[in-house]
């Protein structure tokens, strides 16, 4: 095992959430498209030379920046609420 996939392995069991490359790739496309990133851009960063896997990578069908913000500030607050 790589000193690197040591580290992604320390950080998944600490956090209890998986890290691996492929998925920080997924949750960085997503959060720059939501964010509001032009595709192109965003494929750039990931080193594609057109939008097509950045499209693959994003998971975003219909939701809106907006949406997405409304249901985390609805979590957030049901969180603040239980604690």
């Amino acid at each position: 095992m790589s000193q690197l996939n040591r580290y992604f392995q320390l950080v998944s069991t600490e956090t209890n959430i998986k890290v691996i490359p492929h998925v920080m790739r997924h949750n960085f496309a997503t959060q720059a498209i939501i964010a509001g990133v032009a595709a192109e851009h965003t494929a750039s960063c990931l080193g594609y030379k057109n939008i097509t896997m950045t499209e693959y990578y994003t998971h975003i069908k219909d939701e809106t920046t907006s949406n997405v913000i409304d249901i985390m500030e609805a979590r957030l607050s049901t969180n603040k609420e239980i604690g």
